[in-house]
């Protein structure tokens, strides 16, 4: 599982991987207070017995590619069945089951600089996006969180997330829609931070294709053309 924009001091993408007994590699900024409790939670985590194994890396999205295949050769090679090669490095394209991208989508509103601290900004989102699905195996998954749109707006996000998937090689597979609230007694609560006018976010579930689907996916492409 891959995380490039690990903001969260608790690394919390990276602990419930390994708690899954899973890999797990974050992207963060350079912040040296969060950088010590990302480090701290996941060792405890594994101290508390945390099977999975678990990588932060310091530097920015557009590195994405470099640093993995400079650091975390190790890690994604853990699980080669030939011993002869795992001191080779490797390439991390193809190498990823799952990526979690969110930061990249927040409205303009919200990515102003704090110190230490980046958001990705909107033109360079379309470049993490593509080293996101060069990173991905086929048949891996990249989520996506939904910005929501202003009421004025005219486009749709969910929609220009899906054509933006669709440019870089990926296959929308899934819409999920997540609530802001707590289930107590059997009744939604609102968290805090929901609105009385939205309480729910959306979730993209985006897929790489394995061969024997693009090849399906360009006999229907012919057999339009055909029709």
């Amino acid at each position: 599982m891959l995380d490039p924009l690990c903001e969260d001091d608790t690394a919390g993408t990276l602990l419930e991987a390994i708690r899954l007994d899973r890999d797990a590699l974050g992207l963060t900024s350079l912040d040296p207070e969060r950088n010590a409790a990302q480090a701290l939670a996941l060792h405890e985590a594994q101290r508390d017995g945390a099977r999975g194994n678990a990588q932060l890396l310091i530097g920015e999205p557009c590195d994405l590619a470099r640093l993995l295949s400079r650091k975390a050769g190790p890690l994604l090679n853990r699980r080669a069945g030939d011993a002869s090669r795992r001191e080779i490095a490797r390439h991390p394209c193809g190498a990823i089951d799952l990526v979690l991208l969110g930061a990249t989508l927040l409205p303009p509103e919200k990515r102003q600089p704090r110190p230490h601290h980046w958001w990705t900004p909107a033109e360079s989102g379309d470049q993490l996006l593509s080293t996101c699905a060069a990173l991905l195996r086929p048949g891996g998954f990249l989520i996506l969180a939904a910005s929501p749109a202003p009421q004025d707006a005219d486009t749709d996000p969910v929609s220009e997330l899906v054509h933006a998937g669709h440019s870089h090689g990926l296959q929308y597979w899934q819409h999920v829609i997540v609530l802001h609230a707590r289930i107590e007694d059997g009744q939604l609560h609102p968290t805090e931070t929901a609105t009385s006018r939205r309480c729910h976010g959306d979730l993209l579930a985006l897929r790489k294709p394995e061969a024997a689907d693009e090849q399906h996916e360009r006999g229907n492409i012919h057999a339009r053309w055909a029709a």
